[in-house]
């Protein structure tokens, strides 16, 4: 839920658009190749382009 509210903090514009984009990068550098990490970063992102749409 914590890196929910982070990835999702007022993203409303297309400059926003670009920060969430970065902040899904530095998650999976920070998750190290880890695949379990990866897997669940990779849904939060689907998570918060459904609910960008």
């Amino acid at each position: 839920a914590m890196l929910l509210r982070l990835i999702r903090h007022e993203h409303t514009s297309s400059t926003e658009a670009g920060q969430l984009d970065k902040k899904f990068q530095m998650l999976r550098e920070a998750c190290e190749g880890n695949s379990s990490l990866l897997s669940s970063v990779e849904k939060l992102k689907c998570v918060c382009s459904s609910s960008t749409e």
